[in-house]
């Protein structure tokens, strides 16, 4: 069956309208089947809320809601797509989901560059045509003074995906990383940051880098990801020391 689907841009909606009844549709009336409208999950049935919703901000994308729903729109016309099957649609929600990301990762970055802690650095990649990748992120981070890990400016890579901020992204080390909670291929095993265990999408890039840090001079034995950084670690304390501090040397700060 082709199911109708219609996208909201974010700066569109003025207020919504939900406890409307099929014959005041904006859209045709009576609603055609299938029909579904890209809106904040906030916006319920019974409910008009402006749009500042969510917390005093509109979120960049939204999720579906059913067919009933009326909105009265500011500046752009509605955008229409027949989408022949379910894979089409799941593509537009795939474009839905990569927005809010990006949104999120916007925001983020402003946050960023208001409030950081000292000597750590974050920035989206620039790519060759000099754009800017919000999706991935170059950070360095610095070892704890007092620790062996101190010295170190330990470049962490910061991949999300579209589904970000409801699942986490992969933070990666360089490969062959010596740490008991990294693994070979540099990823970073780390609760908050694992979606099974302590993930929230409240979590903040800075709270991310922050838990890393901690992480380095506080590896957790309990979650092994690479054998001779863990074996070392449990029954050959002096020797694992050592070596942290000779890796400490091969990422001196910057000059």
């Amino acid at each position: 069956m082709r199911t109708l689907v219609r996208f909201v841009p974010v700066h569109v909606v003025d207020s919504c309208l939900a406890s409307c009844t099929p014959n005041e549709q904006t859209h045709p009336s009576p609603c055609p089947p299938g029909v579904g409208c890209v809106l904040p999950s906030s916006i319920g049935h019974g409910d008009r809320r402006d749009s500042q919703v969510e917390g005093g901000r509109y979120p960049r994308m939204g999720r579906w809601l059913g067919p009933w729903t009326k909105v009265v729109e500011r500046r752009r016309r509605w955008r229409w797509w027949w989408c022949d099957d379910d894979d089409d649609v799941s593509a537009l929600r795939a474009v839905a989901m990569s927005g809010i990301a990006r949104g999120r990762l916007a925001e983020e970055r402003k946050a960023w560059r208001k409030d950081h802690p000292h000597g750590f650095f974050a920035r989206p990649e620039t790519l060759a045509d000099g754009t800017v990748n919000l999706m991935r992120w170059k950070c360095n981070i610095p070892g704890k003074k007092g620790t062996d890990w101190e010295g170190g400016f330990y470049p962490v890579t910061l991949e999300f995906g579209d589904s970000y901020p409801s699942k986490p992204p992969k933070a990666k080390f360089p490969p062959s990383f010596f740490h008991p909670n990294v693994y070979p291929s540099g990823t970073v095993c780390l609760s908050i940051i694992n979606e099974d265990e302590d993930w929230k999408p409240s979590i903040s890039v800075k709270q991310i880098l922050v838990g890393i840090q901690q992480m380095l001079d506080n590896a957790n034995p309990n979650s092994p990801a690479q054998s001779d950084a863990y074996v070392m670690y449990v029954n050959r304390r002096t020797m694992y020391d050592k070596r942290v501090r000779e890796q400490a040397k091969l990422y001196p700060p910057p000059v």
